[in-house]
């Protein structure tokens, strides 16, 4: 993957994880605590009923991804690729394999982060895994 593919990779995470950050900022807005199902009902805590999904398993998901999920998942992933951001490119680490090594492992966690937006418009055939 050469060095535009890399920078495209970032910008794309960074950009996925915004977005879904904003999104459940959102929900976070509307119905504040933490939420719950009782069979297929999605309640928010203070009683307001948020949506009846037709199968109990569905309801369990939603509760499960609720917004106070998905921003401590968006945080660490943020926190992921910034992590990335700061290992030397291996063309400028002086021959040092261990840190030619963290850039290699580290792309790969990205290119699989990246790997769950495989539908987006975004996403690039170059970011697929290879390993």
């Amino acid at each position: 993957m050469n060095e535009e593919d890399v920078t495209a990779l970032v910008q794309f995470l960074r950009n996925r994880i915004q977005y879904d950050r904003q999104t459940a900022i959102a929900a976070t807005n509307a119905h504040q605590g933490t939420w719950k199902n009782d069979g297929t009902r999605i309640y928010a805590d203070e009683g307001t009923m948020l949506a009846e999904a037709v199968h109990r398993s569905t309801a369990e998901h939603v509760v499960d991804w609720q917004p106070g999920r998905v921003l401590s998942d968006m945080e660490a992933k943020r926190r992921i690729v910034e992590q990335f951001t700061m290992i030397e490119l291996p063309e400028h680490s002086d021959g040092d394999t261990a840190a030619v090594g963290a850039y290699v492992k580290m792309l790969a966690v990205l290119q699989l982060m990246a790997a769950a937006y495989v539908d987006h418009p975004d996403y690039r055939a170059a970011w697929v895994p290879k390993f």
